[in-house]
């Protein structure tokens, strides 16, 4: 499974994202959310014969 930004960019686990997995469920957490942070993200599920699933996430900032 994996989480793309609002860029395109595969999302890498760091101090402030975390990317969590277990077997088939997945949870982006985003750490002092910023303005910039905010977007569509996408997570894309590949299964053992190549065929994906995705599902998008709409993320807002109020301040």
């Amino acid at each position: 499974i994996n989480w793309f930004s609002p860029q395109g960019e595969r999302i890498i686990s760091n101090q402030r994202v975390i990317v969590h997995t277990e077997g088939v469920r997945s949870r982006l957490t985003i750490y002092n959310a910023i303005i910039e942070d905010a977007g569509i993200y996408r997570c894309q599920a590949v299964d053992a014969k190549g065929q994906s699933q995705e599902a998008t996430v709409v993320l807002e900032i109020y301040r």
